[in-house]
């Protein structure tokens, strides 16, 4: 039973210096989701754009959207744990601000998590081309899969489809499927899950912050209850946002740092020991042949620096762990 003062759904929000995007996310919600109570808690994590300004227009122009603001960037985890203290809702919709309704979606992705007594649940993502993104429905992290498709053999073997099948993800699991599909994780950018399960499994977990704390609580939850995708609803993710993996060196050893914790939070300590070490070794094989290339005047600046700051970043954390 839902009280007066308590919506079905808090959509929770974590802004980083997407105003524009974050506007037009907004106001798809509201243009589509007529029929199901809810409330929009957006966190700004310290924005030098003019986010602030945008939502304090949103809060005047929607009764029920609550808004804080950070001093600093507390990161994805922490942002999303701190819109869930002031949430009030049934269910919890973590949201990324580059999603964008297009039709109503949450009323029967609600009838649906009860119905199957699931976990968590998602609309398929498409980019803006209409396509599926397949990649955001990932295979739990292995060793295995970093040497494929995280290390200086992914040129190698990254695009081979079948090891993209069995060791990333699997289009089959959604390709012209109607219905419920049961998949191993399902993204932050759209994670519709019950309140009471969201608190059962420890809320997002803050030693992450930025990339693999979606990975990590579907991993806890679905050791218990089953994550699905509602094939027959969509909305649409721009994707990458806040961030450009292509131009901005740092984000590479971010996505691997947490990639180790994930390991150090889910993993035995043996798998852990390894993965560090085989990270470390690629990084440095790569700068060893980036300073070989430098001799010809043919060295890849970027892939240097983003493998450099990476093991800044893997020495900093095994001193401070």
């Amino acid at each position: 039973m839902i009280s007066k003062n308590q919506y079905i759904v808090s959509i929770l929000i974590v802004n980083f210096n997407t105003g524009e995007i974050l506007k037009k996310c907004i106001s798809s919600i509201f243009n589509c989701e007529k029929s199901i109570s809810f409330e929009i808690i957006i966190v700004d994590q310290n924005s030098s754009d003019n986010s602030k300004d945008i939502i304090f227009f949103l809060s005047k122009e929607y009764n029920n959207i609550k808004y804080i603001f950070n001093d600093t960037n507390t990161g994805f985890s922490k942002g999303i744990n701190t819109a869930y203290e002031i949430a009030t809702g049934e269910f919890l919709l973590i949201l990324n601000p580059d999603i964008i309704f297009t039709k109503p979606v949450l009323e029967n992705l609600i009838f649906q998590l009860k119905k199957n007594s699931a976990g968590a649940i998602s609309p398929l993502l498409k980019g803006n081309d209409g396509n599926i993104q397949y990649e955001y429905y990932q295979k739990y992290p292995s060793i295995l899969q970093f040497f494929l498709f995280h290390s200086f053999l992914t040129k190698v073997f990254g695009k081979i489809k079948f090891l993209i099948k069995k060791y990333h993800y699997d289009e089959n699991i959604l390709k012209n499927k109607k219905g419920l599909a049961k998949v191993p994780q399902l993204p932050c950018a759209f994670f519709l899950v019950p309140t009471n399960i969201f608190k059962k499994f420890g809320k997002m977990n803050e030693n992450y912050f930025i990339f693999f704390e979606d990975m990590d609580i579907s991993f806890k939850i679905n050791k218990n209850y089953p994550l699905y995708v509602d094939c027959e609803s969509e909305v649409m993710h721009i994707g990458g946002a806040s961030f450009n993996m292509d131009s901005n060196p740092k984000i590479y050893g971010n996505y691997m740092l947490s990639y180790i914790i994930f390991f150090e939070q889910n993993y035995n300590f043996v798998s852990t020991f390894f993965l560090k070490l085989f990270t470390l070794i690629n990084s440095l094989c790569i700068l060893f042949i980036e300073k070989l290339k430098q001799l010809f005047k043919i060295q890849n600046k970027f892939r240097f620096e983003k493998h450099k700051f990476f093991i800044k970043l893997l020495i900093n954390h095994i001193v401070n762990h």
